[in-house]
């Protein structure tokens, strides 16, 4: 409400459905890439294609954190799951929270699941996944970011395991990840001005807003309103060229029609974790494109018609 009084643009570093507003501060609130809920749908249809891939029979377990972040995830794994057919067989949503996961995790080793989407921060997916692993549970696993965090997850005893039991999902792709002229574009920026700096996926996340920003900037000037209305009103005016990064943006329609359908899947591989200075032209964040960008048929055309929360 302010940003609307103020006549301000917004990009949250958030990926709640909360955003895409079509009423109310839709029109000041810039949300990038995929909501936590669609991405979730994208991820459970995926796990799902594995098991049955792999002979197994898909069984859901849902663990998620209390909050937007967390239930918003949660809603879109259980209503993947509910198009599909999938049991759930265990429903941690808004289960982890606090340092005693002890009944979470047992509760999920007990559960039969043969697949587990993830909403929650890398020190509790740590706890509950290298407890799970540990005690022989075995399912193939991924979930919301920041579930999974290269830095700490393939540092750690654990990266065998996730190498073997999980897949990341993502919004963009990775440092490198691709040969596009976006990605081409940045490697070559960055590692000029910032030789010294440690390769990272994150810088993708910046980048993608730089983008947003250059463009609506430059439909304002076209327009030749650079006022602050002028600005929030180009916003809604363009298509947000990502160059191969990661899937073009707009705003200004619906909810249905603003919001993003495709993520990543990516593969993680221990031996590709090597976070080198960027002057090194080489080493990696541990994730590769598996699948993407890609929408799964239960997300095409569902309609939303608002926040999944």
């Amino acid at each position: 409400e302010d940003a609307i009084d103020d006549d301000m643009l917004l990009i949250p570093l958030s990926w709640a459905s909360l955003w895409p507003d079509d009423e109310g501060v839709g029109a000041n609130v810039l949300e990038k890439q995929i909501t936590y809920c669609a991405e979730a749908m994208n991820g459970v249809s995926w796990l799902a294609s594995k098991v049955e891939a792999d002979g197994g029979d898909p069984k859901l377990a849902i663990l998620s954190r209390p909050g937007e972040y967390g239930e918003d995830g949660a809603v879109g794994a259980s209503l993947a799951a509910d198009a599909l057919g999938i049991e759930v067989v265990y429903d941690g949503t808004g289960e982890v929270a606090g340092d005693d996961r002890t009944a979470v995790i047992s509760q999920l080793v007990d559960s039969g699941a043969t697949m587990v989407w993830t909403v929650v921060t890398p020190g509790e997916l740590s706890d509950i996944f290298g407890s799970a692993v540990g005690q022989g549970f075995e399912a193939v696993w991924s979930g919301n970011g920041p579930s999974f965090s290269y830095p700490v997850h393939l540092s750690s005893d654990l990266a065998a395991d996730f190498d073997t039991y999980y897949w990341q999902s993502g919004y963009a792709v990775p440092w490198r990840g691709n040969d596009s002229e976006g990605m081409q574009e940045m490697v070559s920026v960055l590692t000029e001005r910032r030789p010294d700096a440690t390769l990272s996926d994150q810088y993708l996340t910046g980048w993608i807003e730089g983008i947003m920003a250059q463009t609506i900037i430059e439909q304002a000037i076209s327009n030749g309103d650079l006022t602050r209305a002028g600005v929030v009103a180009a916003a809604s005016q363009v298509e947000i060229d990502f160059k191969g990064l990661s899937p073009n943006q707009s705003y200004g329609g619906t909810y249905d029609e603003n919001i993003v359908r495709e993520s990543y899947i990516f593969d993680v591989v221990a031996d590709d974790f090597d976070l080198q200075p960027l002057s090194a032209e080489s080493g990696g964040t541990g994730l590769v494109i598996e699948e993407g960008p890609f929408t799964a048929d239960v997300l095409a055309d569902y309609e939303f018609g608002g926040a999944c929360i």
